[in-house]
């Protein structure tokens, strides 16, 4: 996932934490289930929102010639839970 290496986190602080996740587990699979689920009812949420309609279509380059110029890794092509 580019965005979390960027920001120079790894999967191994998942156990450092001084957070926990939903139950209160301290086993790193339980929360990271827990995260997990949670993660993608928030993105279910958010993608079933009615203004989140200009997400839900990839951006057509003859509307905005520019788009993939600036954005070069469009969401929908590399995000699973999105399908054009």
């Amino acid at each position: 996932m580019p965005i979390t290496g960027e920001a120079g986190w790894t999967l191994d602080q998942w156990g450092h934490s001084r957070f926990r996740t939903l139950g209160g587990s301290t086993d790193n699979a339980t929360n990271l289930k827990h995260l997990t689920m949670l993660m993608r009812q928030l993105l279910k949420s958010m993608l079933d929102h009615a203004d989140a309609w200009p997400f839900k279509e990839p951006v057509d380059a003859r509307d905005v010639p520019d788009y993939y110029e600036i954005i070069k890794d469009p969401m929908g092509k590399t995000n699973p839970y999105i399908s054009y």
